[in-house]
C-alpha cells in the first residue's frame, strides 16, 4: 500500500508507447514501480514454475495411460486371437 492511484493509457494504438501514472502514499514513484515490477517477476516465475510442474506431471500421467491402455489393448488382442483359434479348432473337430 504505497500506492494510492495507478493507471495507464495507450496514445495511439499504432504507437508504440504507454503512458503510466503512479501517484504513491510518498515513496518516489519511480522506486515504487520498480519495486512492482520486480515483485511481478518473481510471481511469474513462481507461475511458471507451477505450471511447468504441473505440465510435466500432467504428461507423466497420460503417458502411463497411454501405456496401460495400449496394454490392455494387447492383451484383449491376444486373448481374441486365441478364442479364433479355440473356435477354429472346434469347428475343425465337427
Amino acid at each position: 500500500p504505497r500506492v494510492t492511484l495507478a493507471g495507464y493509457s495507450i496514445p495511439h494504438p499504432s504507437l508504440e508507447c504507454v503512458n503510466v501514472r503512479v501517484q504513491t502514499t510518498g515513496d518516489p514513484a519511480r522506486e515504487v514501480l520498480k519495486d512492482a515490477c520486480q515483485e511481478l517477476m518473481l510471481m511469474n516465475r513462481h507461475v511458471r514454475s507451477v505450471f511447468d510442474k504441473d505440465v510435466s506431471e500432467f504428461k507423466e500421467e497420460q503417458a502411463h495411460l497411454k501405456a496401460e491402455e495400449e496394454r490392455k489393448n494387447a492383451e484383449e488382442e491376444e486373448l481374441k486371437k486365441q478364442r479364433d483359434l479355440l473356435e477354429s479348432m472346434d469347428i475343425e473337430s465337427n
